[in-house]
């Protein structure tokens, strides 16, 4: 199991602990969809071999929030199950349908993570921004060892926007043990995303510790990245992997007064065992 995509999404500052509590609801009704309705759909087609199912965990350090100076370790889960159509990676799951020619489609309920006023010098007096789920619908092509997948996802949370993330990805097997994943990804956010995250509005200036002015970004391209994941097999079940990425913010996402720093840095290890 590879970590550090996001995913999914999976492009937002990891959060504080307490932050973990939605994003652990997200997870367990993405299990409860996966292994309870999904067992329905193998029930009913006897011939199909049951998929591999992922577990372990990991440390990785990251930026406090998006566009962040500072860093931080947090610990996250790695998973990875399906059932019939049903699927569940890291923090988020759904439905895939195939649609021939290495190509699939489904729906897809992934976990938002948010922020703290307290992250961030900049952020004090502009107020939180709550970890919430995002739910959409996702376009993926894997001929081989190349991966490519559109992903839009709406916020469940009034006014956080939705996003539109294209990503690219592929497999180099290094050996019989070892596999290196390298990988491009690039992220549109509409107006609500962007304001959410990189917006200052009046209220938020007049209560600015740091005194940040009034900004207003557009909808447009938010960042791109560039990452690499190796996975070295200890055994057929167990696994150590690591995982390196560059973040880089664009445009308005990059002048917002909120961002210390344009460009950041991902990297983690982990632990898995597979049954």
């Amino acid at each position: 199991m590879e970590f550090g995509q996001a995913g999914a999404g999976r492009r937002a500052s990891i959060a504080r602990v307490h932050q973990y509590w939605p994003a652990l609801g997200v997870l367990c009704c993405s299990i409860a969809f996966t292994t309870g309705v999904g067992a329905l759909s193998l029930a009913s087609t006897e011939a199909q071999a049951a998929a591999p199912t992922t577990i372990g965990i990991g440390v990785a350090a990251a930026p406090r929030y998006e566009g962040s100076s500072t860093y931080h370790l947090e610990p996250f889960p790695i998973l990875s199950a399906s059932r019939g159509i049903f699927f569940l990676d890291g923090l988020e799951g759904g439905v895939a349908f195939p649609l021939g020619g290495n190509l699939k489609t489904g729906l897809i309920l992934s976990t938002q993570f948010g922020r703290d006023q307290s992250d961030g010098d900049r952020l004090n007096g502009l107020g939180d921004i709550h970890t919430t789920a995002g739910f959409g619908a996702f376009l993926d092509w894997h001929p081989g060892a190349f991966d490519a997948s559109l992903k839009l996802l709406q916020s469940l949370h009034a006014g956080y926007g939705a996003t539109l993330t294209l990503e690219t990805k592929y497999t180099f097997k290094l050996g019989a043990r070892d596999r290196l994943t390298v990988g491009n990804g690039a992220v549109w956010a509409n107006r609500g995303s962007m304001q959410t995250f990189f917006g200052v509005s009046p209220v938020q200036a007049a209560s600015s510790a740091a005194g940040l002015p009034v900004f207003s970004p557009s909808a447009g391209f938010k960042d791109i990245s560039t990452s690499a994941t190796w996975v070295h097999l200890l055994s057929r079940k167990w696994s150590v992997n690591g995982t390196l990425r560059v973040d880089h913010l664009l445009g308005d996402a990059a002048e917002s007064p909120v961002v210390e720093h344009s460009t950041s840095l991902f990297g983690g290890v982990g632990a898995a065992y597979t049954f």
